[in-house]
């Protein structure tokens, strides 16, 4: 990944259980569809309600910093 393609930021879905990371499952640079896919699958809202249960979803934006490369 260039330098240029970190700054530039990029969207996953991350799943919790009990408020735990567990791990994305959607990693991805176009936002408008990462948000579709969100909210047509992974958002509790009136017509898609989960119900209680221990596993919750975030859509994080993130901004990447290289700490480490096979070429240093």
């Amino acid at each position: 990944m260039t330098k240029k393609e970190l700054e530039k930021p990029f969207y996953l879905i991350a799943q919790y259980w009990l408020g735990n990371l567990e791990g994305f499952i959607k990693i991805g640079d176009n936002k408008e569809e990462i948000t579709k896919l969100f909210k047509d699958k992974y958002m509790s809202t009136e017509g898609h309600d989960f119900g209680v249960t221990e596993e919750s979803y975030q859509l994080l934006e993130v901004n990447a910093k290289e700490i480490l490369g096979d070429k240093e």
